[in-house]
């Protein structure tokens, strides 16, 4: 910690507010670290593994970096078991901190994701280690706070998913969703609230498997090397960390095979151990191993065929999300007024409608329109999400971006007619679309000049324009958000 930073205190309470998220590196290290530093927590070591492992996922000698931090932690682990292992209440504490500390982190990393569309790997393993860390705890603690454990456990396998899809790990992220909705069934007093919870972090990660999917859908200038490398995948490297050298790579090796061995696997890995490499998730690797360039000496003719299935994976995926939403949607009517949770409930609704984009004519064929229209649907969610954000600001950014995104793709895509007919002379969706399109640009000037006037102070006393970007994430997506929305009205109008 700094010299002016707080003294540590002995209650444990944690600011998950977005004011708090949106600061500065430095800054959020210092909170997290005057958070472990609580005497009731004493985990300051535990903290600097974390981040230690997070800071190894960007270096260039990764291998030899990563075992380092990996050691590290597990001496730090043990070491903490060995002094404070046998108190009930510091192993309930520390429990409690790594499952707050990982929603934190959480947070930050999608905030940073809505901002800027990169999903940084390294902001994500963070939480990963606090929820792998906080349920081994739990393996201690005694049998009279059985309640709190599997309280404890169901809470951290869910955040424990969320931040495996986002790195691309999907089946793992399903594992530890199924393991907290069977200790939800164990849990006393739970009832179909949690249960939508869970139902709501699984369409979040699902969603999360789309926008993997998507440069390979959107792209049609990709292609695969005679040694199994993806190239030209622009979108995808973009994706993984904008301004960044990296190299993608099959999971399963070379793409004519016919099936996928872990030996296969365990051998790609060893052979990019060295290099800054992002592997294709295995569902998406597989469509591609599946539609084998030895069969197809064209690469139009192969990559036509990889898109074919690329394409159905898409649409189940998407369809999988839908159904989540509308069973998360009949769990909380009447249980649950939870601005949260309804927030992102019409938040991922938004999402869905956005992501129908590279599907074009074959948009129709989901779910998503089933009970009612595109123009109804992307309406009702924008002005329920709006609605319900109230004067907070993170929130009204999404359902303004995640609006804007959902009305484009309308644009590009077919989707069905409505079964009913509308009376003559009422107005339908599509009348009011527009009139939703300009609430939601005068909300975003209003939200412009907001984050403007709030962060001006801190403007006026930075000289670095990257300090300025790291030092407000919402509001330089705001800023971005409302100029490529001017620009695209312009073109419209010309």
């Amino acid at each position: 910690m700094t010299p002016s930073s707080p003294e540590p205190s002995t209650e444990l309470e944690v600011d998950h507010g977005w004011k708090q998220i949106n600061q500065g590196t430095d800054q959020f290290h210092e909170y997290c670290e005057y958070l472990f530093s609580s005497p009731r927590i004493l985990g300051s070591s535990l903290l600097q593994s974390i981040t230690d492992i997070s800071d190894a996922s960007t270096s260039t000698d990764f291998c030899i970096v990563n075992d380092a931090a990996i050691e590290g932690i597990s001496k730090h682990k043990a070491r903490w078991k060995s002094l404070h292992g046998r108190s009930p209440q510091m192993l309930h504490d520390i429990i409690w901190m790594l499952g707050e500390f990982a929603y934190l982190s959480l947070r930050r990393a999608k905030l940073v994701f809505h901002a800027t569309g990169s999903i940084d790997a390294s902001r994500w393993i963070g939480a990963t280690i606090a929820c792998n860390l906080a349920i081994d705890f739990c393996k201690h603690l005694p049998a009279w706070l059985l309640v709190y454990d599997i309280y404890s456990r169901i809470k951290l396998h869910t955040l424990y998913g969320v931040c495996l899809a986002n790195i691309g790990r999907f089946f793992e992220s399903t594992r530890h969703f199924n393991e907290a909705q069977a200790l939800l069934s164990k849990f006393p007093g739970a009832g179909p609230a949690d249960l939508a919870v869970i139902e709501l972090r699984r369409a979040e990660a699902v969603l999360t498997e789309c926008v993997y999917i998507t440069p390979f859908l959107s792209s049609s200038d990709w292609s695969i090397s005679s040694d199994g490398e993806p190239q030209n995948i622009q979108a995808f490297s973009e994706l993984h960390g904008k301004g960044k050298e990296i190299r993608i790579a099959l999971l399963d090796g070379l793409p004519g095979g016919t099936q996928c061995s872990m030996a296969t696997v365990r051998q790609e890995v060893h052979r990019h151990s060295d290099a800054r490499v992002i592997f294709i998730p295995t569902r998406i690797s597989e469509c591609i191993r599946k539609s084998s360039p030895h069969k197809h000496p064209s690469q139009d003719a192969w990559r036509e065929n990889a898109q074919r299935h690329l394409r159905r994976l898409y649409i189940s995926v998407l369809d999988e999300a839908t159904a989540l939403l509308d069973q998360a949607e009949l769990h909380l009517s009447g249980h649950s007024q939870s601005s949260l949770w309804w927030n992102r409930l019409y938040i991922l609704r938004l999402r869905i409608y956005g992501l129908l984009e590279p599907l074009h004519n074959r948009a129709g064929d989901c779910l998503i329109f089933r009970k009612r229209s595109a123009e109804q649907g992307i309406f009702e969610s924008f002005r329920n999400a709006v609605r319900i954000a109230r004067d907070d600001p993170f929130r009204q950014y999404r359902a303004i971006k995640y609006f804007f995104e959902a009305e484009s793709a309308l644009c590009q895509i077919a989707p069905p007619s409505p079964l009913s007919s509308t009376p003559e002379g009422a107005k339908t969706f599509s009348d009011i679309l527009p009139a939703a399109r300009t609430d939601a640009e005068t909300k975003l000037e209003q939200l412009k000049d907001r984050l403007s006037t709030e962060s001006q102070p801190h403007r006026e006393a930075l000289t670095s324009d990257a300090t300025i970007k790291e030092t407000s994430f919402l509001g330089e997506a705001i800023i971005s958000l409302y100029d490529a929305h001017r620009r695209a009205s312009s073109m419209e109008r010309t």
